[in-house]
Formats: structure tokens, C-alpha cells, sequence
């Protein structure tokens, strides 16, 4: 399944459960539903009528994601958020999951009960924090550059509001992290039960291997091609 990837969401009817075959682009490889719910929802979309509501309860079971298989070591890509609140004391909205499925995690970003964005390796560490508080009540974007190394990785996130292309922060993991020799599964929303970080809603998302989104032009085929998706 060759880059690049994009779902806008749209043709989905209001309330409906996410799956595989949701419209709007590129079929998801998978959709995990253990934990709350993924819904089609007009209330807050980033662009069009329709975003993801993830809905997580308020006790963690499990995660609520969904996402692309496609095995790289370098990849970029996009998704807009939307949120009212922050996520509960001790819980975190992890809105983006680099993994080699069965293997481990290899990178996340994550946003805290504070409004920090952070990005992290694998291990965990190697982080860097937005000074940029995460706006509330608005649509946000925010693109992502993952490189997979176990000494020189990275992930890097750049925040803006809506479709403007005025840079508000940016961030990084620090030098020497570890993000694997590869990966093969980006991952959407909430990943694990400590994940827990209420309510968002996701949309308009890209990935591709030649360079930030805003600097990437799709081809006539990415948007609507649809049908693509393998089993999770």
C-alpha cells in the first residue's frame, strides 16, 4: 500500500461507528474500539461537515484508534483536533501512535491536563513540550515528521490554527532518541486504558513520505480512491 495517505471524513452519516470502510479517502487499515466510542460527528469538524468524535469513558478500559499500516522509516503527516477541555488530572489525550504493531511504541504525542503538547520516543524520554498552551474551543493542526532510528530518531510537531499556514510552536524529541529501526502502524487517538483523555475530535488527516503537508500537493487519486484498507 504505497503513499501518500488522506481521509477528509465526509460521506459518513452523523452518529455513525467509525470502521474500516468510513468515506472520506483512504480506508483505514484498523479501527480499535475497546475503550468509549469513535462516532462520525458534525458538531466541531476541522474542515467539511464531519470529524471523529473519540469519546473515551470515564473509567479507562482499553484504547479507542484507528489508523494506516504501512511500513517506513520516515513519514509525515497531518490531523486537526478539536477540544473543550483539557483531559482529567493524572490523564492524556495521546492523539498520535507510532508503533511496530506486537513489537512496542515508538513514538507519541500527547496532551496533558495543563495543555502542553509533547512529543516522546519509544522509551518514553528524549521529550520536548510546546510552550504554547493547546487552544480550546477551536480547530487546530498539527503536523508531524517521524524519523526511526534507535540512536538518531525524532519526532517532530508543528501547531497551527485551522488552515492558516502561520507557524504558532513547534517541537521535538531531543537528541539520541529512540524510535526503532522502523515502524509500521500510524495510529489516531487514544492508544492505551491510562490514555483516558475525555473527549476530541479528529479530521482532515495525511500522511506521506516527501514532506510536510502544507509543502505537498496530493495526487488526483489520493483523496477519493477509497477501498485500499487491509485487515487491522
Amino acid at each position: 500500500m504505497p503513499f501518500p495517505y488522506a481521509n477528509t471524513v465526509e460521506g459518513i452519516p452523523n452518529g455513525n461507528t467509525i470502521t474500516t470502510t468510513s468515506g472520506g479517502g483512504d480506508n483505514w487499515s484498523g479501527v480499535n474500539i475497546n475503550n468509549g466510542a469513535l462516532t462520525s460527528d458534525n458538531a466541531h469538524p476541522g474542515q467539511g461537515a464531519q470529524a471523529i468524535k473519540v469519546a473515551m469513558n470515564a473509567v479507562p478500559s482499553g484504547s479507542a484508534n484507528f489508523g494506516w499500516n504501512q511500513a517506513l522509516t520516515e513519514c509525515w503527516g497531518q490531523f486537526k483536533i478539536y477540544r473543550t477541555a483539557f483531559p482529567v488530572a493524572a490523564r492524556i489525550q495521546e492523539a498520535l501512535n507510532i508503533q511496530t504493531a506486537g513489537v512496542a511504541v515508538r513514538a507519541t504525542l500527547q496532551i496533558d491536563p495543563t495543555g502542553g503538547i509533547t512529543v516522546f520516543d519509544g522509551a518514553g524520554t528524549h521529550s520536548g513540550t510546546m510552550a504554547t498552551v493547546f487552544p480550546l474551543n477551536a480547530v487546530n493542526r498539527i503536523e508531524f515528521h517521524f524519523v526511526a532510528s534507535a540512536t538518531t530518531g525524532l519526532l517532530e510537531a508543528r501547531l497551527y490554527s485551522g488552515d492558516s499556514t502561520t507557524l504558532l510552536d513547534s517541537t521535538s524529541t531531543t537528541a539520541g532518541a529512540n524510535t526503532g529501526a522502523s515502524a509500521d502502524y500510524v495510529l489516531f487517538g487514544n492508544n492505551t486504558a491510562s490514555d483516558d483523555g475525555g473527549t476530541s475530535w479528529l479530521d482532515d488527516f495525511k500522511l506521506n513520505n516527501s514532506g510536510w503537508p502544507t509543502s505537498v500537493t496530493p495526487s488526483a487519486n489520493t483523496i477519493f480512491r477509497g477501498g485500499r484498507g487491509s485487515a487491522w
